[in-house]
């Protein structure tokens, strides 16, 4: 079973079924293991429902439950466990069925659990499960019974208490606890104060004891965690405070790495440089300890020395390594804190820190929760540091539905397959879902910054970073807007069109510590401008005849270029440091289950794949990266709130600009926007490449195709900058 968890294989799960029913038919009906395996047996099966649809599969699991309890005695520490299971199965049946009997049965025996489970952290699942037993009951087929959702809160609010429990489970409990609690049950304050118990526990699931593919199963647990604070704090009128809420729950793979760059970390060195080099050290061990995969052959830098050492160790000498490594930076962290003006040292950012980043343009948090959707507008006004603007048309429910869509549309559009009328259904699709944005959430958002047109001649372009949360981070919301209007016809709508692209340059970022990370970055000396990496005819891949056309481009364009003969996983890693650019030119592919196996295909990929892990373990200082690949920012559903795509790999490993995409691009396409992004950058080829344009040249790139190209969204849509 802990290898369907990983895996999620159906396969894998039909093989332990086998094994169970293997294994039950040699155990005699006394054997004291046989209740264990009957109840495994009963959740296997249920889990299996999910792959096949089969109600027959969802019965047998019922039947194994019962058979389970059945057979327990009433002493038996272990019965509550198998009432829960059965519990579970009846809610399956009771959701298919909406049967009211049904519903009564999996209360009744989720009650029974309660009551069999006295203490432990089996007790907080036990009062989640009858938590959750009352929810459908109350709710699934008839109208909402108050007073059964006033009990299911009271449920996971004690099981969000038991300190005992993992503190998953109790994040997942104070979650239903909020979504069950309204202004009738308590006040804002209150329900912000269980937010914050739960947030409180995140670092628990980014404990760097775990490895970094373990800490991202951990935190696929928190789901929607992000949004509900914020709208849980700007419901209690405390916008500034959803604001820092954002940034505590979001990015927190990345928040580690990125902390260790701070302006506290360089006044660290110039006050206490021996604990700052302690840090560093331990910081380095973490980082090796957490990220799997090897350093380019000859590395002899002491990463490299640490990371080959640790590489021979038996894999229960590096699980106690990362937990000793972990206890001994709590401790150091703590340390730290205790010297003189320190005590702030890698603390969640204050919004009026926060609020510095925003001078050079407005940051946009946009989130939708079933409680409420808002954007929230940093200002870099101290006076007014957060500006909310409620997104009264957008709901969470139509949001995961166009998300779903757009998945579709993007697909079909770039399916060498498809039929042209499918492509062009897909095109308008597309086309459709980027009006929406601008109606639910880009329009109100620019008319309240006031940006009711485009600049005039002359006039500089506006700036705005869009920082979109869960399932919004899907969404290309730079490309939002009525390009449809744009069409001969309408001067007045041409006048102050209502696209974002024409009123205002767009850039991301996961979180404002992010953007903080990259405008820190002060790219050193480089032994070239450019490494071009450019890969058009990999095994076991379609060719891409256009990477080597536009590698050519880029290197007669970008002055000190160099194209990077037949590509590899080590070579790459070996060239990024010499450069402050860094183009790809090949596919790439987003792993939606393990995101950090997303990968870019270089010759070597059927056998050691350059993949997001490797990029994000380098401590560069470098410029830009630019990916002419598909799916490189893509964000998968299980961690939107992560950014752990290729896109966010580079801009953590210290690249100020990344361009990226989010869905499969056309080669020919990605061809003709990079020779328009480097002319931009390097005027036309007479100048270096000035990196802080990189923005305005992707804008400007997009907004050409666009204009020759209003009908193909798929094709100048899914660029994005994310950056400084």
């Amino acid at each position: 079973m802990a290898m369907y968890e990983r895996t999620g294989s159906a396969d894998i799960l039909e093989e332990t079924i086998k094994t169970y029913r293997s294994a039950l038919a040699l155990m005699p009906g006394d054997h004291p293991d046989r209740g264990m395996c009957l109840s495994n047996l009963s959740s296997a099966l249920r889990k299996l429902v999910k792959h096949t649809g089969d109600g027959q599969h969802l019965a047998d699991a019922i039947q194994a439950a019962r058979d389970t309890v059945e057979a327990a005695p009433t002493d038996d520490h272990r019965r509550g466990a198998y009432l829960t299971n059965l519990a579970v199965a009846l809610q399956d049946r009771f959701v298919q069925t909406t049967d009211p009997g049904q519903g009564a049965e999996a209360v009744r025996v989720s009650r029974e659990a309660v009551r069999a489970t006295r203490g432990g952290p089996h007790r907080a699942l036990c009062l989640r499960n009858l938590g959750w037993s009352l929810v459908l009951q109350a709710t699934r087929g008839r109208a909402a019974d108050i007073t059964e959702l006033g009990e299911a809160r009271r449920c996971y609010l004690q099981a969000a208490i038991c300190t005992e429990a993992a503190a998953r489970d109790r994040i997942e409990a104070y979650q239903k606890a909020v979504i069950l609690t309204d202004d009738r049950i308590a006040s804002g304050e209150e329900t912000l104060a269980l937010v914050e118990a739960a947030i409180e526990l995140l670092p628990r699931l980014a404990s760097r004891a775990l490895t970094a593919p373990d800490r991202e199963r951990q935190l696929t647990a928190t789901g929607s965690l992000a949004a509900l604070a914020a709208a849980v704090a700007v419901s209690a009128d405390r916008p500034e405070r959803a604001v820092e809420l954002l940034e505590q729950t979001r990015g927190l793979l990345m928040a580690g790495a990125m902390d260790a760059r701070t302006s506290d970390l360089t006044q660290l060195r110039e006050h206490f440089p021996d604990i700052a080099a302690a840090f560093e050290d331990l910081r380095l061990r973490l980082d090796i300890l957490s990220w799997p995969g090897g350093m380019p052959a000859g590395d002899r830098s002491p990463e490299a020395v640490l990371r080959a050492g640790l590489a021979r160790l038996p894999a229960q000498d590096v699980f106690q390594a990362r937990r000793d490594a972990q206890a001994a930076w709590t401790e150091l962290i703590d340390r730290i804190r205790a010297l003189p003006g320190f005590t702030g040292f890698l603390t969640a950012p204050r919004v009026d820190r926060l609020t510095e980043q925003a001078r050079s343009g407005p940051i946009v948090y946009t989130y939708a929760t079933a409680r409420r959707c808002d954007a929230l507008i940093l200002t870099g006004d101290h006076s007014t540091p957060v500006k909310v603007v409620p997104l009264g048309s957008l709901s969470e429910s139509t949001a995961q539905e166009q998300a779903d869509r757009l998945q579709a549309a993007s697909r079909t559009a770039a399916d060498p397959d498809a039929d042209l009328s499918a492509k062009n259904a897909a095109q308008a699709d597309m086309l459709d879902i980027l009006a929406w944005l601008w109606d639910a959430i880009t329009g109100p958002v620019l008319a309240a910054l006031g940006y009711a047109q485009g600049p005039g001649s002359g006039e500089r372009w506006p700036r705005i970073w869009w920082c979109p949360v869960g399932v919004l981070a899907c969404f290309p919301l730079h490309a939002a807007g009525h390009h449809r209007d744009l069409s001969p016809g309408d001067p007045a709508k041409q006048a102050s069109p209502r696209t974002v692209m024409d009123r205002v340059i767009s850039s991301y970022t996961t979180t404002v510590r992010g953007l903080a990370y990259a405008r820190a970055q002060r790219p050193g000396p480089a032994v070239g401008t450019a490494v071009v990496i450019a890969v058009p005819d990999a095994q076991g891949v379609p060719p891409l005849p256009g990477a080597g056309a536009e590698a050519s481009i880029i290197a007669t364009v970008v002055p000190g270029s160099q194209i990077l003969p037949h590509p590899t996983r080590e070579a790459v890693l070996a060239a990024l440091p010499r450069y402050r650019l860094a183009h790809f030119a090949c596919h790439g592919y987003a792993n939606w289950g393990a995101p950090a196996q997303s990968q870019l295909v270089l010759h070597d990929h059927q056998t050691a794949p350059l993949i997001v892990s490797d990029i994000g373990a380098l401590r560069l200082s470098a410029s830009l990266a630019y990916l002419s690949a598909c799916e490189t920012a893509l964000t998968t559903p299980v961690l939107p709130d992560e950014a752990i795509n290729i896109a966010g790999a580079f801009h953590l490993a210290g690249y100020q600009h990344v361009v990226g995409t989010l869905w499969p691009v056309d080669d020919a396409v990605t061809h003709q926007i990079s020779s328009d992004f480097y002319g931009h950058l390097t005027e036309q080829g007479t100048a270096p490449p000035d990196f802080s344009r990189a923005a305005c040249a992707l804008h400007d790139a997009i907004r050409k195709l666009r204009d020759r190209r209003p009908d193909a969204p798929s094709h100048w849509a899914g660029h994005t900058h994310t950056g400084t």
